[in-house]
């Protein structure tokens, strides 16, 4: 007899019911220290049945030191060129390396390299983050995986009963006066 599908396109037997997906090291990495902080987005691997790694790496770096850049820019974010993100690893540990593109907070574009070397402690994913932008490099040592998304998100929702819209008065404004 043949088998029924939950959904169109999949099957009862997934090869994802045999992954441990504990071991992923795709997810959100942060530090922060006197010399900068990082927020660090790797999506290199499998996290969940019927989900597609995006083999991307982005994120945020601060860089009060002038390590970096020498600009007025107090941040950059970065993300990696299309098709740069090489991943290698062996048993408990991993290296990720990618050519990015960079935008400073004051708008100026750069290009750069990002070197992540990871490894499992006490059953958590830590990795040495290395950024070069444009031949200077600063290395953040021991960041902690904060999540195994790449956001929180919360939503606030505020209920009204009655909803009062203020009435706006132009007086002589530009010559246009009345009520809106």
């Amino acid at each position: 007899m043949p088998y029924k599908a939950v959904y169109p396109g999949t099957s009862p037997y997934d090869p994802d019911d045999e992954v441990d997906f504990s071991s992923a090291i795709s997810g959100m990495y942060e530090t922060s220290n006197r010399k900068g902080a990082l927020e660090l987005k790797i999506d290199v691997d499998k996290t969940r049945r019927f989900y597609k790694a995006l083999r991307f790496i982005s994120g945020t770096v601060t860089n009060p030191d002038n390590a970096l850049w020498t600009e007025t820019a107090t941040s950059a974010f970065f993300r990696s060129v299309k098709g740069s993100v090489k991943v290698t690893s062996s048993a408990g540990a991993a290296s990720v390396k990618a050519s990015v593109t960079v935008t400073l907070s004051n708008g100026g574009k750069r290009n750069g390299d990002v070197k992540i070397v990871l490894k499992r402690s006490a059953g958590k994913w830590v990795c040495d983050v290395t950024i070069s932008i444009e031949g200077r490099t600063k290395t953040f040592n021991s960041v902690a995986k904060k999540s195994d998304h790449f956001r929180d998100v919360t939503l606030d929702i505020d209920y009204v009963e009655k909803v009062y819209w203020p009435t706006i008065e132009l007086k002589n404004y530009k010559g246009v006066g009345g009520k809106m």
